[in-house]
């Protein structure tokens, strides 16, 4: 469930990393003046370490991808192995990186799908009142709603990494610290409490409560007059409800929320239920 994190270091951390042999830090060098820079830096299985004075660095990376050895990150990630993988972290760096103080903080769910998850993806409009951008990442689709302290991120797994089955990724990405910091976590080994867990469990389905998703099945549905005509026409254009006021997108919210209900449309529920239980196997 936990993928990326950035962890701050200050001088007594920065002192340790430096005097432990077992890993090697590289500098840039300068090829005009010969000049080596005092920055250091390490790169090894997902994780990076930046060194930048004596007094500042951080460590920043994917934990899943260091649990599969910097390979990818779209298997399950289950709460034990989070905690080995911070030990694994700990013990190679020789710092207890449990204490260090998060910055950022990403998690979320890779969920198997029945069907393309492009079809769940392109029906994606707007999350608490920011609208989806389609960032055109290759291979793949990847959407991300943008708020001021986190990101809420949905994205094509399968199509990233080129799978046979079909994946898709759900997630959310701090900017803040506070994001994550009203849920009970200031350091990594918050991450291993079973309350800290479910939080940011919660915390995924509510942001999913709040995604306005045009349902796939509306496109499948028959018209029954003119005035379902109209407003299915409306409801399929995220345009319409990106450009409607306030009062209009309410309304219309409420008006296509019971159509769904009325002709059984539960993509949106059928996902909710499908979080539940990915998490419950973790």
């Amino acid at each position: 469930m936990i993928c990326g994190i950035k962890v701050k270091l200050d001088s007594s951390v920065i002192s340790q990393l430096l005097q432990n042999s077992a890993i090697e830090f590289q500098s840039m060098l300068n090829c005009n003046t010969g000049e080596v820079d005092t920055k250091k830096f390490l790169d090894e299985e997902g994780v990076f370490i930046s060194i930048k004075t004596a007094g500042y660095g951080y460590i920043k990376g994917s934990l899943h991808k260091y649990k599969n050895k910097g390979l990818h990150n779209h298997d399950d990630f289950a709460w034990p192995e989070v905690s080995e993988t911070i030990q694994r972290l700990s013990d190679r760096l020789m710092v207890n990186v449990r204490k260090l103080p998060l910055v950022n903080l990403e998690w979320g769910l890779n969920i198997p799908m029945d069907a393309d998850p492009n079809l769940l993806l392109s029906g994606l409009v707007r999350h608490n009142g920011s609208p989806f951008k389609n960032m055109y990442v290759f291979p793949g689709k990847h959407y991300v709603a943008n708020h001021r302290d986190y990101e809420v991120k949905i994205y094509n797994k399968s199509a990233q990494y080129r799978l046979s089955s079909h994946l898709l990724r759900y997630e959310l990405s701090s900017n803040k610290a506070r994001f994550f910091n009203r849920l009970g976590i200031d350091c990594l080994g918050d991450l291993e409490k079973n309350d800290t867990q479910s939080q940011l469990f919660h915390s995924l389905l509510s942001e999913w409560d709040n995604i306005l998703l045009i349902d796939p099945l509306i496109y499948t549905n028959s018209v029954s007059s003119n005035k379902d005509e109209i407003r299915l026409a409306n409801w399929k254009n995220p345009s319409f409800w990106n450009k409607s006021t306030r009062r209009v997108r309410s309304y219309q919210l409420e008006q296509y929320e019971k159509y769904l209900l009325k002709h059984h449309m539960r993509t949106k529920e059928n996902f909710g239920e499908l979080l539940r239980e990915k998490f419950n196997q973790l």
